[in-house]
């Protein structure tokens, strides 16, 4: 694999995930909203960029993609929940 990030792998649910916990760690330092929020946002855009790339524009394809921009968001939001709770555990253990 020559390409961290691709298109092919933005469009699995792991890479959209994974692209938007990092831009959302990245967005609040500049953004003083609740992350969740940008999670969403960044959920959104993924998902509705992959339907313009694929140019599938149906009222199916855009339910499915919001649906998708939902699952993509609690991931997102899980992934650094999970990982805040094991960073506490690991310095709680350094103590």
């Amino acid at each position: 694999m020559n390409d961290f990030l691709s298109w092919e792998f933005l469009g699995t649910f792991a890479g959209a995930a994974t692209f938007v916990t990092l831009m959302t760690q990245v967005a609040k330092q500049f953004i003083n909203v609740d992350p969740k929020w940008i999670s969403l946002a960044f959920s959104m855009i993924v998902s509705l960029g992959m339907v313009s790339l694929k140019d599938e524009w149906t009222a199916a394809a855009v339910v499915m993609a919001l649906l998708n921009a939902l699952f993509v968001t609690g991931a997102a939001v899980g992934l650094y929940e999970a990982g805040k709770d094991v960073g506490q555990f690991v310095r709680k253990g350094d103590d």
